[in-house]
């Protein structure tokens, strides 16, 4: 009877070991989970708000590659990342060379959304920002970028902000003012195609297409010399074609002396005096239209 009791107690040892062993493997299960809780007393949770109490960061050193990528694939207008804050900055990104936020939208939505109650809505700069306008400046604005030329190589475009489009509008303003430009140069607009323009001004209406308040200068204007015994003069002109509208006046008082006309051609155009103005004198010239 010793030896089954003796054998009774050590089942009942080895049970109560392995039932407890098995607990403390259930105990330790889940201490090494991954928590399911949110914000600054756990891990980030997919599908459920996440509350912290203090910031949170994400570096990398990623040559050429992405810190964070976020992708919402829904057909709708939805949004990959928001950010908002109540006197902050919503959503900061920077890199050293890269994009510090890139934003695409394949579909209807917006591949960057940012608004602000009275500041700026989105604000990027490019270099150093020791020259940039901040707040009070910049409030109540929907988009302010930045870039310094200072310190650049002598052949990099220093942009605050470029609009691009393969085939629409690289940048489109609307309002009161369309377009404000405020600067050395308040707008400047070129065109490197043969048939294209580099500044259009159009209207509707009654309303004028143009309006010049101060100084205007054409690089297709000047002055023509006429010598005593000389009634003709040509000028060479790039790119004049006989199409051309040529306007010629006489910029010095000659009595008798007028300008009898100013023809346009391939390359030149030239000036005609009725008769040879007898001392020198001078003409005024404007070149219109091509």
């Amino acid at each position: 009877m010793a030896i089954e009791a003796s054998r009774s107690t050590s089942r009942r040892a080895v049970l109560t070991a392995a039932i407890g062993g098995a607990a403390a493997l259930g105990v330790q299960a889940l201490a090494s989970a991954p928590g399911a809780r949110a914000g600054s007393d756990g891990d980030l949770v997919l599908n459920a708000g996440n509350a912290a109490t203090a910031s949170t960061g994400l570096s990398g050193a990623l040559s050429m590659d992405t810190v964070l990528s976020v992708t919402n694939s829904a057909a709708g207008a939805g949004t990959a990342i928001q950010g908002n804050d109540d006197d902050g900055t919503g959503v900061a990104g920077f890199a050293n060379a890269g994009n510090g936020i890139y934003g695409d939208a394949m579909g209807t939505g917006n591949g960057v959304h940012a608004t602000s109650g009275t500041g700026v809505g989105a604000w990027a700069a490019s270099g150093s920002t020791t020259n940039a306008h901040s707040h009070p400046d910049t409030d109540y604005t929907g988009v302010y970028g930045f870039c310094d030329q200072a310190g650049l190589p002598v052949n990099a475009i220093a942009t605050g902000v470029w609009g691009d489009s393969a085939g629409g509008d690289g940048v489109f303003g609307s309002g009161a003012t369309g377009v404000h430009g405020v600067g050395g140069w308040g707008v400047y607009g070129w065109s490197n195609v043969a048939s294209g323009v580099g500044l259009y001004a159009d209207a509707a209406g009654p309303a004028k297409a143009l309006v010049v308040n101060g100084k205007a200068h054409f690089s297709r204007s000047g002055k023509l010399k006429f010598g005593a015994t000389t009634s003709a003069v040509a000028k060479s002109v790039t790119g004049l074609t006989s199409a051309a509208m040529i306007i010629a006046v006489l910029n010095s008082n000659r009595a008798g002396v007028y300008v009898r006309a100013a023809v346009a051609a391939t390359g030149k155009f030239t000036v005609y005096l009725n008769k040879a103005p007898g001392a020198t004198v001078y003409v005024a010239y404007l070149i219109l239209d091509a």
